[in-house]
């Protein structure tokens, strides 16, 4: 069975790691074959993750920018001719299925990851996306609940289908885990640092656990960021009186970024827009309490797992450092069960997958 995954680029993002360990549970169970899949990279741009794809036996293609990479595409397609098109494009998968109709592909899947309406030209984007997503998507699957809703996708086309993780337990060395030091407070936030992940509000909420707390901490970002943003970052931590405290690694691989996240007392995400963030059900899996933004995605997994804790971007950073505090004192009970007993385990959202693909190829 040949199947076409659409990815914007191979880079150090959820979509990318969440595909990459979908595609390797699957295929040590058998069920697909290296052979049978293609990442189409449609920005045309190498990413950090290429060759770790390589290595697992699927074929890259890269794509072309601007606006002959539809054509392009769709000429890909005709070439290819596969039985599944499985698009990461957000609410603009169905200009890609548009293409996958176009070429007789049977199985058009659009991916939905983001919950949030978009604002001034996206939403006269998303105005437009939407009909070419319900109609040219033979099913959609989201993330979240929400994300049907704003996608206004009909019960019969669609399927939740939460973001999973590959037990993370399992990388680490130390369960127990333990402060960053002796005596500080360990916080740590994990993803590519970006606009939407509010860093600028985590320095406030920080300085306010420091100034308004009396409470010493160390604040580790681990996640790709661009150098000018993180010397804009440290600038104002600077002027936070902060610097000494805030520490930026950079991207680390899962296994290192998991051995990060246990040594530290809780987990800080500040985002103003996610999907279904899989560091909070890392951080629930090993056992690290979250404080995490009220977002849908968040207030989904908030109901099957334990030590999270939501706050709304509306309230003052000394609000939320008053919150890190008392989280910093809970021991979380149970979590680690109620991960393994969650729809987050990678084999329940792996085997999910694979019956869109297949029973809509009439296969199960």
């Amino acid at each position: 069975m040949a199947i076409v995954i659409t990815v914007g680029k191979l880079g150090f993002g959820g979509v990318e790691i969440r595909t990459l360990e979908v595609l390797k549970y699957l295929f040590d169970k058998g069920e697909l074959s290296p052979s049978d899949v293609i990442i189409y990279i449609v920005s045309g741009l190498k990413g950090r993750l290429d060759s770790t794809y390589s290595d697992l036996g699927v074929r890259l293609v890269y794509g072309r920018p601007g606006a002959l990479g539809w054509l392009y595409f769709f000429r890909f397609l005709l070439r290819v001719k596969p039985i599944v098109l499985h698009v990461n494009a957000s609410y603009a998968s169905g200009i890609y299925c548009f293409a996958g109709f176009l070429a007789g592909i049977k199985v058009r899947v659009s991916h939905l990851r983001s919950s949030d309406f978009p604002e001034g030209v996206n939403r006269a984007k998303y105005l437009l996306y939407i009909p070419m997503l319900n109609a040219f998507s033979t099913m959609v699957v989201g993330v979240s609940e929400s994300c049907q809703k704003l996608g206004r996708v009909p019960d019969q086309k669609w399927c939740l289908l939460y973001d999973a993780v590959s037990d993370p337990g399992d990388l680490i060395d130390n369960l127990i885990g333990g402060d960053v030091d002796n005596c500080a407070l360990g916080i740590v936030m994990i993803g590519r640092v970006e606009s939407c992940k509010n860093v600028d509000f985590a320095l406030e909420v920080c300085s306010s656990v420091k100034m308004g707390f009396q409470r010493p901490f160390r604040l580790t970002v681990i996640g790709e960021v661009g150098e000018a943003e993180k010397n804009r970052l440290m600038n104002k931590a600077v002027s936070l009186s902060i610097d000494k405290d805030v520490v930026f690694l950079g991207a680390l691989d899962r296994s290192k970024a998991m051995n990060e996240l246990v040594k530290n007392d809780l987990l800080l995400l500040t985002s103003s827009r996610e999907g279904l963030p899989g560091v909070v059900i890392e951080s629930s899996a090993v056992g690290v309490p979250a404080i995490v933004s009220d977002l849908p995605g968040c207030l989904e997994i908030a109901r099957y797992l334990k030590g999270i804790k939501l706050k709304s971007l509306s309230q003052q950073p000394d609000e939320w450092a008053q919150e890190i505090i008392e989280l910093s004192k809970v021991k979380v009970d149970d979590a680690r069960e109620s991960f393994l007993k969650s729809p987050f385990v990678l084999s329940v959202h792996a085997e999910k997958l694979l019956d869109v693909w297949m029973f809509a190829e009439g296969k199960r």
